[in-house]
């Protein structure tokens, strides 16, 4: 797979029909102490497993319309996105729902994926 660049948090995801598909990475922090809130997930927590999800904005479940696949290496986590005609127009969001080594759970929820018409 070949990597487009990053996931910046203030840059929405585009979608469009002439890119068979789009890859974005995404990167979970961890808080730098017991005492900060600085982070995704608490101080010295590991991800033990995750899922991602898509909707609209509208919280119509489109994942497996406009998700490929997903993969997970630490505590980064590359979505490869793939664009539906239906959904031309539509704005979405992924939550990444992911499971921590204590068991704990912690959605994390990225906006905006716009799916562009021609």
């Amino acid at each position: 797979m070949s990597k487009d660049t990053d996931f910046i948090g203030t840059t929405d995801i585009i979608l469009r029909p002439d890119a068979a598909s789009l890859i974005r990475t995404f990167q979970i922090t961890v808080c730098s102490s017991a005492t900060a809130n600085d982070g995704h997930i608490p101080y010295g927590r590991t991800i033990g497993s995750y899922t991602a999800t898509a909707y609209t904005s509208a919280d119509a479940d489109v994942t497996s319309d406009i998700i490929a696949s997903s993969a997970r290496s630490s505590f980064v986590i590359t979505v490869k996105f793939k664009y539906l005609a239906k959904h031309k127009g539509v704005n979405c969001y992924l939550i990444l729902l992911l499971t921590l080594d204590d068991s704990s759970v912690i959605p994390v929820r990225f906006e905006l994926i716009r799916l562009k018409g021609n």
